[in-house]
């Protein structure tokens, strides 16, 4: 059971690692390595004499991650909103450089 908590562990921090380089693709595959671990984990019986947090530090980490992913949610959607803005205004001045190329050609 030790041996699993730990290479939880490491995988964690890996995947903290991950997000903060902005390497998701990465992440989700260790995510999902994490979540076969968490799968035998479940499987066997709690050692209820095993700090988890003191002992390994995975709260923390699993806390961290879960900041992190909330920072990248949050830039994405200024990114998207700011995409947004971006395409309106195209569309604007775009029409606006339609109508004056079409009016000068009448002329």
């Amino acid at each position: 059971m030790e041996e699993l908590l730990k290479e939880y562990k490491r995988i964690s921090d890996k995947i903290l690692y991950e997000i903060m380089k902005d390497d998701l693709e990465s992440a989700e595959n260790s995510m999902k390595v994490r979540q076969d671990i968490l799968n035998k984990l479940s499987e066997l019986s709690i050692n209820k004499n095993i700090d988890i947090e003191k002992n390994f530090g995975i709260l923390t980490v699993d806390k961290k991650i879960e900041e992190e992913l909330q920072k990248s949610k949050s830039n994405l959607k200024e990114q998207l909103d700011e995409i947004k803005r971006q395409k309106a205004a195209q569309n604007v001045y775009g029409k606006q450089f339609e109508d004056i190329y079409f009016l000068n050609k009448q002329i």
